[in-house]
């Protein structure tokens, strides 16, 4: 009998034990979890926050881009008008002046395509942007940015061939330019035949 207590005692016990490390374990187990989903939550928190500056930096970045362009149309467009007010005063004073009308009409025809580039470039920079599609559109980005930057470039060069061909003179120096190449060339052959 004093076995049969010892032993309804010591399953009494190991009972009582096993009970105590299962939930011992089990709140272990319950509070590793609650930590987990603290990370997590805490981890999603930081990324969402990273993502919303990133978005202001990209938004500031955008509108700085697309205003720097727009800043160069407009001054392209002051010059052209001031050049087109100096191509009327001349030829109030009785000058011939459609060629440079004509440059002046293709420079502005080159203002309007870049105008074109610059809203393309305004329209792919305001699109929204997603973690996957950031690449996509940094790319599409880029791409619209060269090519108004090559039309700003193009229609500043053709204002800038309209207003030297106003300069007084540029007649003449090109026809002595070219007079004295002539003379150059025929100096030269005259004195290779003498010897």
């Amino acid at each position: 009998m004093l076995l049969l207590a010892l032993s309804s005692g010591v399953a009494f016990a190991e009972t009582a034990t096993t009970s105590s490390a299962t939930t011992t374990k089990e709140a272990a187990l319950l509070k590793i979890q609650e930590l987990k989903n603290k990370i997590a939550s805490t981890t999603s928190g930081i990324k969402s926050d990273i993502e919303n500056r990133i978005g202001k930096k990209l938004d500031s970045q955008r509108a700085k881009i697309a205003n720097e362009f727009v800043v160069a149309i407009r001054n392209l467009k002051k010059l052209a008008d001031k050049v087109e007010a100096i191509i009327t005063k001349l030829e109030l004073s009785g000058k011939d002046l459609s060629t440079q009308k004509a440059l002046l009409s293709a420079a502005r025809e080159k203002i309007v395509v870049a105008e074109n580039d610059v809203t393309a470039l305004e329209n792919a920079l305001a699109a929204t942007t997603t973690p996957a599609t950031k690449k996509a559109i940094i790319k599409t980005a880029k791409t619209e940015s060269e090519k108004a930057r090559a039309s700003i470039k193009a229609a500043h060069k053709a204002i800038v061939n309209v207003i030297s061909s106003l300069k007084p003179g540029r007649e003449e120096r090109k026809q002595a330019t070219s007079t004295d190449s002539v003379a150059t060339t025929s100096a030269s052959t005259a004195s290779t035949t003498s010897n």
